[in-house]
């Protein structure tokens, strides 16, 4: 069926119409987007200064030291699989159930292990980085020990971040996370970053 033909005619009032719908609505959608932002912002602040526990932030974990004292802990490791990049000169030990997932980006190249009792985010590259509201403390592996950013999340899991040392040509980045509930896989966890060898 043909469409009339004032229907698919253009004419000068049509081509204004365009042209001032083309223009107006870019200009309509930034403003509407600033106007929202502000309510929004305003909405945050109006919590934050009436209920500050609203705010969603990691709960620095209770004891530092116990990081340290469950390393220690007595875990069989014999029959634990090895993961070694020579040409990073980097080894981790993990357990023999836990899956190995390598990855490469743009910036960085890893791999990450899996298992029932958590996860461990290990990567080398360039562009790691960020912040530790809570502060940093010492874990020890092997000979030496590294910062990390040790807290407790909502979930009920616990977690060492931003775990990290300058190599000779990239830098080290690993996060290790103990799911919940945290006391009963966090020896497992702490045993992992325990393993961490760079030669």
């Amino acid at each position: 069926m043909a469409l009339h033909k004032s229907l698919t005619t253009v004419t000068p009032l049509s081509k204004a119409l365009a042209m001032i719908l083309f223009v107006a609505l870019p200009f309509f959608g930034f403003y509407a987007g600033t106007q929202y932002q502000e309510l929004i912002g305003f909405q945050n602040e109006q919590v934050a200064n009436t209920n500050p526990s609203a705010i969603n932030h990691p709960a620095p974990a209770n004891n530092p030291t116990t990081a340290n004292e469950y390393q220690n802990k007595s875990i069989d490791t014999a029959n634990w699989k090895t993961y070694s990049n020579k040409e990073i000169g980097f080894s981790v030990e993990y357990p023999p159930d836990w899956t190995e997932e390598k990855f490469t980006d743009g910036t960085s190249n890893g791999l990450n292990l899996k298992g029932l009792q958590g996860n461990t985010h290990i990567a080398w590259g360039t562009g790691f980085g960020g912040g530790c509201p809570q502060g940093y403390e010492k874990i020890q592996i092997q000979e030496e020990q590294l910062s990390t950013c040790h807290y407790l999340n909502n979930d009920g899991s616990e977690v060492w971040g931003h775990l990290s040392k300058q190599l000779t040509t990239v830098t080290f980045y690993a996060t290790a996370t103990a799911n919940a509930p945290h006391e009963n896989n966090r020896a497992t966890i702490l045993k992992i970053i325990s393993t961490f060898r760079f030669n």
